[in-house]
């Protein structure tokens, strides 16, 4: 038993290096192995679980960032476009005027373009430096309403418009309408005195005329009742009306008066003839006066076979008739002579 202790310590000393026994050859021992960036601890870094806690393996540590959200751009301005004037009264003399303009949140600079409806002759106009000049120059169509539109386009080829409307008084227009007016007015007045003060002249004169003969007299008075002249004083009214309402322009009203007096010779015809007859029987076979038709003379404000008719005499201020003719400025013109035929 004690031999078997003995070699069983013996053998535990050998295994531990000690004692003198050199003869068995030691285990080598493994040099350390240190991990980059170890701090010579036996690697101990390395299994510390730094690479096994998942960091890596996530992709968390490569993947970048993202770049934060952009603050959202600013809204632009609206473009707006303000016109300055409204409802302008004019008329159509030649003249000109200003509307100005406002233009608002354009981004970078914009371009403005006018337009007028409707487009009216003798109706313009010129872009300025933030103004509209509008020209007008003998309008022909009655006080029309013209309407303005001024169209923006600014850089971001955003567009706005805005409106206004101007009336144009037809001066020249209102006139011609006036006029034609008074000659209706003559028209319905006209009782044919004329006529009755021709015949009881020519009457007279026949019977002092030596070598007057005997003849048909015509019964004048009954000649004058019938005469009625209202269809040519209802044709210019209507064609009034139609230059009121848009129809026409102005350029037609004198030519409907004219035209209705040149058809007053039909509806005197029995007139004209009955005249002649008078007169051919004072002066002689073969004598006769130049009437036909209806003349207004703008003196004296009324119509006339004799004033204003342009083979009797000439208008320079008032109608004066031809030397051969004067005879009849007391027939037509009454009321001024001293005398008047009775």
């Amino acid at each position: 038993m004690r031999l078997l202790l003995l070699t069983l310590a013996t053998l535990f000393i050998t295994a531990c290096g000690g004692g003198g026994g050199g003869e068995s050859t030691p285990t080598p021992t493994p040099p350390p192995v240190s991990s980059p960036g170890g701090d010579g601890n036996g690697g101990g870094d390395e299994d510390n679980g730094d690479e096994d806690n998942g960091d890596e393996d996530d992709g968390g540590d490569t993947t970048p960032d993202p770049d934060p959200t952009p603050d959202p751009d600013p809204t632009p301005e609206t473009l707006t476009i303000t016109l300055s004037e409204s409802e302008i009264a004019t008329d159509d003399l030649s003249q000109s005027f200003s509307i100005t303009m406002s233009v608002n949140g354009a981004e970078s600079s914009y371009v403005a373009t006018p337009s007028l409806s409707p487009s009216i002759e003798g109706v313009s106009f010129e872009m300025g430096d933030g103004f509209v000049v509008v020209n007008i120059d003998d309008v022909l169509i009655h006080d029309p309403d013209v309407t303005l539109t001024v169209s923006v386009t600014d850089g971001d080829n955003r567009k706005a418009d805005a409106s206004t409307v101007f009336r144009i008084t037809n001066v020249s227009g209102a006139n011609e309408i006036d006029e034609s007016r008074k000659v209706i007015d003559a028209i319905n007045n006209y009782t044919g005195e004329e006529i009755e003060l021709f015949d009881t002249y020519f009457t007279l004169l026949a019977d002092v005329t030596p070598g007057a003969g005997d003849y048909n007299r015509p019964n004048t008075p009954a000649i004058v009742e019938a005469i009625d002249l209202t269809d040519i004083a209802l044709a210019i009214e209507n064609n009034n009306n139609g230059y009121l309402q848009g129809n026409i322009d102005e350029t037609e009203i004198s030519g409907a008066v004219e035209d209705s007096l040149q058809d007053s010779a039909t509806l005197l015809m029995d007139a004209t003839e009955a005249i002649n007859v008078l007169y051919a029987n004072a002066l002689g076979d073969g004598n006769t006066l130049p009437i036909t038709q209806l003349y207004y003379d703008e003196l004296s404000g009324k119509v006339s076979l004799f004033a204003g008719n342009p083979a009797l005499g000439t208008t320079d201020e008032v109608f004066v008739f031809n030397q051969n003719y004067r005879f009849l400025n007391d027939i037509t013109f009454p009321e001024s002579t001293v005398c008047p035929v009775e």
